[in-house]
């Protein structure tokens, strides 16, 4: 599996990059707006920037939908070259201060959002130290062990996100351990509560901000971006201690907004985001 994603991606980042540019530019954009990944990404962007035009709001889909694919390659790039050289990468830390303080005495949460792709993110994270990642399984049971493997990189431990993955990420933080998830995905039902996100209801998870109270110290937020066509950064940034409040999914929507709005088309908008709530159940229909 790894030989063929190396084989797929061989033509590295960068041109790989540029031909799905010219692929999505002559072409592909058409096919790909008759797809249920360009009308969902649209009905979310029209949901939640309610003040752009329409000529706004579809320039901006079509950039998503592009970044996405762009996004996907790196995904499978970082497969075939496994977590070590997908991280040489990484061309800057944006206050890796954050990540890099003592934690002897105190547990490491990382807290993201699908901005780019999460296993280039990973992949780094899991490099700089042994951590537990929360991860949703795959439905080919052959390339979910596979993409376990490459997040067990450097003894790390994958657990799903279930009961029984939360109450391990529970273990490890009271063991001082490292714990990365991303926390933007609708969780199962009775794992989530009743939240906003950009001002619309959706089903957020609470996990952070319950982990959260079992610490001293404060969860981190990281995501990775790309700044210009050859930089990757990763990003880190300390919320207040409103993450820790009973109603901390809020705040941690909050701050997954302000991130997003600075270039929403690296945002991951493909994701049914507002489906679990009543008022929202014709917003998919297409």
């Amino acid at each position: 599996m790894k030989t063929l994603l190396y084989v797929l991606t061989i033509s590295g980042l960068t041109i790989g990059t540029k031909l799905i540019e010219i692929a999505y530019n002559f072409g592909l954009r058409f096919l790909i707006r008759r797809t249920n990944f360009y009308k969902i990404s649209k009905a979310n962007i029209t949901t939640v920037f309610t003040n752009k035009s329409k000529n706004e709001i579809d320039k901006l889909a079509n950039e998503s939908c592009k970044e996405t694919l762009i996004s996907f390659f790196e995904s499978l790039y970082s497969w075939g070259r496994g977590p070590q050289k997908t991280s040489f990468h990484v061309n800057k830390v944006v206050d890796r201060y954050l990540y890099t303080q003592e934690t002897v005495n105190n547990p490491r949460l990382c807290f993201s959002f699908h901005n780019r792709s999460i296993d280039f993110l990973l992949s780094w994270l899991v490099v700089q130290s042994q951590s537990t990642v929360m991860y949703k399984p795959f439905k080919l049971r052959l390339f979910d062990e596979f993409v376990k493997k490459h997040r067990s990189h450097n003894n790390s431990l994958p657990v799903e996100a279930s009961i029984r993955g939360v109450r391990q990420m529970l273990i490890d933080i009271k063991s001082n351990k490292t714990i990365a998830l991303a926390s933007d995905q609708v969780p199962q039902r009775k794992l989530g509560i009743e939240s906003y996100f950009f001002g619309k209801k959706c089903y957020s998870t609470t996990i952070v901000s319950s982990l959260a109270k079992k610490m001293n110290n404060l969860p981190i937020m990281v995501y990775v971006t790309k700044p210009n066509k050859s930089i990757y950064s990763i990003v880190f940034a300390q919320p207040s201690p409103q993450i820790k409040l009973d109603d901390g999914h809020k705040y941690m929507n909050q701050l997954f907004e302000a991130e997003i709005s600075k270039n929403p088309k690296e945002y991951s908008w493909e994701y049914k985001k507002f489906r679990r709530i009543e008022e929202n159940k014709d917003l998919y229909n297409f």
